[in-house]
């Protein structure tokens, strides 16, 4: 029996490794669909309907004395009582 295995059969089972995960063509294209991406988002956000800014509501505070009116009558605070533990 051999003590130990010949280095030749030790990496005949290894798999390569490859520096370049990428080819070149596939890197160009995903940058280029990227910057395409992020072109149609920003022209799509400066193409977006700005909503219409809210309306100016002019008001006029009338006296009830003016108006001969009364004046209307002050609500008291109504206090609320606890409730009471039922018996039993």
């Amino acid at each position: 029996m051999p003590a130990s295995p010949s280095a030749a059969s030790v990496h005949a089972h290894v798999t390569p490794t490859y520096s370049m995960l990428f080819k070149p063509s596939q890197l160009f294209a995903a940058v280029l669909l990227h910057v395409l991406l992020l072109g149609v988002l920003l022209g799509g956000v400066q193409c977006t309907a700005k909503p219409p800014p809210p309306e100016v509501i002019s008001a006029v505070l009338l006296n009830p004395e003016q108006l001969g009116q009364p004046p209307p009558a002050k609500a008291e605070p109504v206090k609320a009582e606890p409730p009471q533990p039922e018996p039993g």
